[in-house]
């Protein structure tokens, strides 16, 4: 995944509350900006870390039994397991790393806050694609990394945090220079395209390391058969674009499915009302459109923008053509 040294440094977050939350969106980096903020907290004397990957967990008790094995306490069941574990930390320094909590949230979030009032000297951070909503969390929200304007200077398209990453990726793939960058602009269009998301530059470095840049441009119009080909060490689902959306997509309920899809076909800026008019059905009144939009934001799937005077909204584009892909599952009559 992309080295935290090729983003913003301001995008780790610092570690003062007892929980806290690196929320955003599928690639966007959440887990190697835990990482940072894990090691720089651990500078501190006597500060112990323990890291709990979750992606492979599969039901909530898995999370306490997979905490309980990096602490070194035995499992009995979740209830007596999950005390046993309170106790084992208290009066420890400690900070507990939950990662990638999503598909099992509501076992996550018990336990954080279980942990979190454990002790005076007791951090957990969790990375997820939506918050916890754990009482007294501190939230973490990974927006993408800046992509520059359409008429930007190449000063300005330079000076962007996803061409200095995108650049940064070319450069450790192809380090004798055999690859055809392109010119800037281009390299403008792939980073505003992908919106900035940084495992996506990450496979398109990788394609334009072969291919070109030029090549890299004309092939994002079937970007989920162009980008691929990750880290053979990385999980499954950031191996390529598309399973990267196929594990944010199966964990909607139904209904949230449904309003993706139907959202895809607007325009890039829309308004709730229209929203609820395109997405509002026989089988969804505009109560549960809404809910769903909710839902949908909270999961950084629909985002939003406030800059004009009304609330805007929007897909990004790679998730708009992943919806759009997606229109062949059942719609409203």
């Amino acid at each position: 995944r992309p080295r935290v040294d090729d983003m913003d440094n301001e995008r780790v977050p610092h570690l003062h509350d007892h929980g806290q939350c690196v929320a955003g969106s599928r690639g966007i980096g959440k887990t190697q900006l835990g990482i940072a903020a894990a090691g720089a907290f651990a500078e501190a004397p006597d500060i112990e870390v323990c890291f709990v990957a979750l992606a492979s967990v599969d039901h909530a008790q898995s999370v306490v039994s997979a905490l309980a094995e990096a602490l070194g306490v035995e499992y009995v069941d979740e209830d007596v397991s999950l005390n046993a574990l309170v106790a084992a930390v208290e009066g420890r320094k400690l900070l507990v790393m939950l990662d990638n909590c999503e598909h099992v949230i509501e076992s996550a979030a018990r336990v954080s806050e279980r942990l979190a009032q454990a002790g005076a000297h007791i951090r957990v951070l969790a990375t997820s694609r939506e918050p916890l909503r754990t009482r007294h969390e501190k939230l973490y929200w990974v927006a993408p990394l800046e992509t520059p304007d359409v008429n930007a200077s190449s000063q300005s398209i330079l000076a962007c945090s996803s061409v200095r990453m995108l650049l940064a990726q070319m450069d450790a793939l192809d380090a004798a220079g055999a690859g055809e960058r392109g010119s800037i602009e281009m390299i403008a269009t792939v980073c505003r395209r992908l919106d900035g998301v940084p495992l996506a530059l990450e496979l398109a470095a990788a394609r334009a390391s072969v291919f070109g840049m030029r090549r890299l441009v004309s092939e994002l119009d079937d970007r989920f058969r162009t980008l691929t080909g990750g880290h053979r060490t990385a999980p499954p689902r950031h191996q390529t674009l598309e399973a990267a959306l196929d594990w944010s997509y199966r964990l909607l309920s139904d209904v949230e499915r449904l309003v993706l899809r139907r959202l895809s076909v607007l325009p890039a800026r829309f308004a709730l009302d229209d929203a609820c008019a395109v997405a509002t059905c026989e089988r969804l009144s505009a109560g549960e459109v809404t809910e769903a939009i909710v839902g949908l934001a909270s999961k950084r799937l629909v985002m939003s923008t406030s800059n004009s005077r009304t609330r805007e909204y929007f897909l990004l584009e790679t998730t708009r053509e992943y919806a759009l892909q997606k229109q062949s599952e059942p719609q409203c009559a």
